[in-house]
């Protein structure tokens, strides 16, 4: 199996876990009175395949060579930063009457721009 194939596989399995573990959660909270340390460790429980999804995916890029290595590289620093420079600036924003921005949008925000800039890195080098 090749390296791509397998991660596409243990991937996906991640996030089939992921929202089975998110509506079993979401599902408990809902119908089910619980202690507040046991709540805690609920809506904690999606997080364990969401660690899966990073080991496979940082398992995927050590099969890389060098050049894929160093174009993830660029996408994620590009990501990084237009992520960073655009809740840093919504920071101010705040400070004169808009929402606050929730920080569980952060971390997809940040997947979406890595994947945006990955496309515009990969024509770079072709």
């Amino acid at each position: 199996m090749t390296a791509a194939k397998k991660y596409s596989r243990d991937f996906a399995l991640a996030m089939v876990l992921y929202s089975v573990t998110l509506v079993s959660s979401i599902l408990v909270m809902k119908f089910v009175s619980l202690p507040q340390w046991v709540t805690i460790l609920v809506v904690l429980v999606p997080m364990l395949p969401v660690l899966l999804a990073l080991k496979v995916v940082f398992t995927f890029v050590e099969t890389m060579d060098e050049l894929q290595k160093k174009i993830q590289g660029q996408a994620v620093l590009i990501s990084f930063l237009l992520v960073g420079l655009a809740t840093f600036t919504y920071g101010f924003a705040e400070g004169v009457g808009f929402p606050p921005l929730q920080a569980i949008f952060i971390f997809p925000a940040l997947i979406g721009t890595w994947g945006a800039a990955l496309v515009y890195v990969t024509r770079k080098y072709k």
